[in-house]
């Protein structure tokens, strides 16, 4: 049974790296196969901690050694931690890009010099969203503009930052350290 438990182990380790990329084929299109991996191995890790366990008592009760089936008790329970932390990120990522797909935004420049962004949906369909004119000039590194001067309003951060003067030639890189009187 401590061999059983810890050939567990190792099912629901190559359970868990298979989510990890099965995950990724939830964007390619395969849906739920991540959730459904990263579950298995769960389960798989729980399995190997009860056999384990089952082994470990059979084993006292022998008078036999333990240490195989501690060793597979263990391995098993920090493989059931990495697995549902993989069931966690990576099959809940599955589950919710396989319910809602991905979509994917890039930015356009227009004829007339500004940007929109190009959507295209996981069904292939395309639509257009503007930008909003401050936003365009963000993403170009410009500074913001007042609508009611059409200049940068006071305070603004300008595109280029002005750096702090430098220090004298005579000033210490660092201060002194403090003088301890009495000790």
């Amino acid at each position: 049974m401590a061999v059983l438990s810890f050939v567990l182990a190792v099912v629901a380790l190559l359970l868990s790296i298979a989510g990890v990329f099965a995950s990724a084929a939830a964007v390619a299109g395969v849906k739920w196969l991540g959730l459904v991996v990263s579950g298995l191995a769960v389960a798989t890790a729980v399995a190997g901690v009860v056999t384990g366990s089952i082994a470990n008592g059979r084993a006292k009760r022998d008078g036999r050694e333990t240490t195989f089936s501690v060793v597979a008790i263990v391995t098993n329970v920090f493989v059931f931690l990495g697995s549902l932390c993989v069931l966690g990120t990576c099959g809940a990522c599955s589950a919710l890009v396989s319910k809602h797909g991905l979509e994917q935004r890039e930015i356009v420049p227009l004829a007339d010099g500004g940007l929109e962004f190009r959507v295209t949906q996981p069904d292939g369909a395309v639509r257009y969203e503007p930008i909003a004119p401050d936003d365009q000039r963000m993403l170009r590194g410009e500074p913001p503009v007042d609508p009611g001067t059409g200049a940068a309003p006071l305070g603004a951060p300008s595109a280029v930052p002005a750096m702090p003067p430098p220090p004298p030639a005579d000033a210490p890189a660092l201060p002194p350290p403090p003088v301890r009187e009495g000790r």
